[in-house]
Order: C-alpha cells, then structure tokens, then sequence
C-alpha cells in the first residue's frame, strides 16, 4: 500500500495536467502542484474555497450542471469545457474531466482532471477565421457572405421585406497598384474597407470578392431604393483622398445594384445580376451606381457571343480588307486610299465595323 501510495503521488504531483479533488459541497479539498505552473495559485491557498470563486460566471451554470449531475445520477465522468482565472487575473480555458469518487472512503469528493486547451483554442478561432475572412482586409469573403446572404433571402422571404447586393469596383486601382506598388496597393484596400464599413448598418455585411471588388449586403430593407442611398454614400466616402506612401490618391467606384426578390432568389443569382449592373455602370461612366435591369443581361450575353465569334474570326481569318479612294470633289482626283476592314460571316455575310 505504501508503494502503491508513493506511485500515485509521484504521478499526480509531476504530471503536467491539473488533478483537484471537489467535495461534494463545492470546496477544494486537494489542488496538485501542476495548478503553481497552470494558474499561478499555490495548492493551499486553494483548499478550503469554493471551487466556483475560480470559474468564469458565465461558465459558472455549465459547471454547476455538470457537477450536479456527478452527484445526482451518480455518473462516473463527465466532461466540460470552463475557464479558470489566473492569479494574475487573466482567464485560461480548460478542458476538465469529473470522476464521482464520493464513496471512496479516501476520497469523498469528485475528481477533476483538467487540461489547458487556451493556445489550442486561439489557434482554432484563428483558423476559423481565416477559412471565412480575407486576410488582408479582415472582412467576411465569399464563402462567408454565400452563407449570409443565404441565411439574408431566407429572412426575406418570410418577413416580405427585401435584400439588396452592392457590386463594388474601384476605377482607379490598377494604376496605383502598378505605379506605386502592391503595398501601397494593399493598403489602399485596407483603408477602403474601413470607409465601406462607416456607411452600413451594424447588421450588414461587408465582404471582398477579391483583387479591388467587394460587396456589400444590405438586409431586411423595405424597399430597394434605400440601397441608392448606401450606393450614394458609398461613392461620397471614396471621392476623399487617400494617403498613400507619403503621397495623396484619389479613386473613384462603380457600384452595382441587385434586389431580392425583382433581380434573383437566390444568392448566386443575385451576385452575377449586382456584377452585371456594376460592368453596365462602368461602361456609361464611372463613379456612379446602376440598378440592375433584365435588357443589360440581353446586352452581357450579346457581347460575350461576339467576343468568342471575334476571336474565332481572327484564327480563321474572317477579316478582309475593303479600299475605298478618298477624291477632290472640285477636280475629281485621287487623293489616297483608305482600308476598311469587314467581317464576313457566314450566316450573316459581311458585318460592318460598326456592330464589331
């Protein structure tokens, strides 16, 4: 027994988890020396007081169920997941196991074995956070926004009300990102989320799509008009200048606009419709926002059908030049030539310059 007894101590004293003993009334009746290292406390100054005076409140509940439960409907372990507060006053988060020891004539009481899990928990949320936020700005990414916006119609479709998708372009970027480089580039992005984030509500989602595109998700709006006056304030913060290695910038954003239920029911459609508005805005002028319409996914599909002809007209060789004189009308002389350039088809015969 005195063996038996050495070993077990030696176990518990030396292991680098905590090992405490509970009496069924709440009080610490033994702490090994692991809680010095672990807590910062010394085992005595721990016997005697109510195990709950080191237990976050908010996880205080839990404990207490869990305890109960050890003592009630005599379970012989029970796990869960607490906070314990350091000596220096910070909160450490622990994963403890409860063994019902009370009819041990030795023991009398519920056997905690607890293991420090805080840098394993941060590491967690890190990765978490990671998987659903972009890293440079810190702002939800597509994968995160899916999700909202899903969750956003879903809302939508109850209440009646509606949701609204904001396409964001800046006009400016790439000539700041090639002339005075992509960390100014990347700062510029970071100042720009923060701005996007002073002109939403506090329950809307801002989101980058990736390079100078984000997103914004407006939700539960009575109407769509109220997303123009987002868009409005969207346009008016980016017109401030921005300062960029040691130098002012300016930039400027085409935004474009899609409304649940008129533009899509659901959130991939919703998305391309606010990135086709955005694309139409920016060929009528940038620094202003569109509403979507269905004649711009008419015009969107119409030129993604020439752009793939065109290019298979280049590879077979479907130009043909056409020379037209150029002549004084006063003398009737030659002046020069110029060279036209058609396309000939052949569904459609020859197209003219002016439809490609």
């Amino acid at each position: 027994l005195e063996a038996s007894e050495a070993r077990f101590r030696v176990l518990a004293e030396n292991g680098i988890d905590l090992i405490s003993v509970v009496a069924p009334d709440g009080t610490v009746t033994y702490c090994s020396p692991a809680l010095k290292t672990l807590l910062g406390w010394d085992p005595e100054e721990t016997l005697g007081r109510s195990v709950f005076d080191f237990v976050h409140r908010d996880d205080a509940d839990l404990v207490r169920a869990a305890f109960q439960r050890l003592l009630e409907m005599r379970k012989t372990h029970e796990p869960v997941e607490l906070r314990f507060r350091h000596r220096d006053g910070q909160w450490r988060t622990f994963e403890a196991l409860g063994t019902n020891c009370i009819d041990n004539p030795h023991i009398r009481g519920v056997v905690l074995n607890s293991r420090d899990v805080t840098d394993r928990k941060l590491i967690q949320q890190r990765i978490q956070h990671l998987a659903y936020h972009d890293n440079l700005t810190g702002l939800p990414n597509r994968g995160l926004l899916q999700d909202r916006l899903g969750h956003s119609i879903a809302r939508a479709e109850r209440s009646g009300r509606k949701v609204a998708v904001l396409f964001i372009d800046l006009d400016n970027f790439k000539n700041i990102n090639d002339t005075l480089g992509h960390d100014v580039g990347d700062e510029l992005l970071r100042q720009v989320s923060r701005r996007l984030t002073e002109c939403v509500r506090a329950g809307d989602t801002i989101a980058r799509q990736g390079g100078d595109e984000f997103i914004v998700l407006l939700d539960s709006l009575e109407d769509g008009r109220g997303a123009s006056v987002v868009a409005q304030k969207i346009l008016g913060s980016l017109r401030s200048a921005f300062a960029l290695g040691g130098t002012e910038q300016h930039v400027s954003g085409s935004v474009g606009i899609a409304v649940y239920p008129e533009d899509g029911r659901d959130a991939q459609t919703l998305m391309k419709n606010a990135d086709t508005a955005m694309f139409h805005g920016k060929g009528i002028g940038k620094n202003t926002y569109q509403y979507f319409t269905s004649q711009m996914n008419i015009a969107v599909k119409r030129r993604l059908t020439l752009e793939s002809a065109l290019r298979r007209a280049v590879l077979q060789k479907d130009f043909v030049l056409h020379y037209q004189p150029q002549v004084d009308l006063e003398t009737g002389e030659i002046l020069a030539v110029e060279a036209l350039v058609r396309w000939r088809t052949e569904d459609s015969g020859m197209v003219m310059p002016g439809d490609f």
